[in-house]
């Protein structure tokens, strides 16, 4: 949800990378046997984690500049990589954010970030799927809110599409 966000369904598609190189303490494998009973190299991993760091970006409402002046945004990401088909949903939550607005009043947000990967081999880099959607809303406690924003980014057989709503945007 920071200003960045705009670029986050590409860097989600490097984060595949975290699963082909992660520790192996870090992964849940699933090793197959082969036809002899022998232990076969693994077909299925799993990459779970949480990340919690300070929220950030600026957002424009009209002429309202809103900048992020506290609180903070946790990640949660989770792939699944199996037969060459990765699969990624990452969740990005807001808590106890608080907005400083250029009318000199404090705003708090509401909202999620969700997203849905399918990477498959050879290439990692691009999605061959992918669908992020942002959706924030924006509150002060005597004006109401100035607005919202809904951000959706698809990626579609090479193709990228963004399309945002709302009266809101990143600035």
């Amino acid at each position: 949800m920071t200003s960045g966000t705009r670029t986050r369904t590409g860097a989600a598609a490097t984060t595949v990378l975290m699963l082909a190189t992660a520790p192996t303490a870090a992964l849940a494998v699933t090793p197959d046997k082969d036809h002899d009973g022998a232990q076969a190299v693994p077909r299925v991993r799993h990459l779970h984690t949480v990340t919690t760091t300070p929220a950030a970006g600026a957002f424009r409402c009209g002429s309202l500049l809103l900048t992020v002046t506290g609180g903070t945004e946790t990640e949660v990401f989770d792939g699944l990589k199996t037969h060459g088909v990765t699969f990624i949903e990452i969740h990005r939550l807001w808590k106890h954010v608080k907005l400083h607005g250029s009318d000199h009043r404090t705003y708090a947000p509401t909202g999620s970030t969700r997203e849905k990967v399918v990477l498959v081999e050879p290439d990692d880099d691009n999605p061959a799927w992918a669908t992020e959607v942002i959706e924030l809303r924006f509150h002060h406690r005597h004006v109401g809110s100035p607005g919202y924003l809904r951000e959706v980014i698809k990626w579609r057989n090479g193709v990228r599409t963004d399309v945002v709503t709302g009266p809101c945007d990143f600035a």
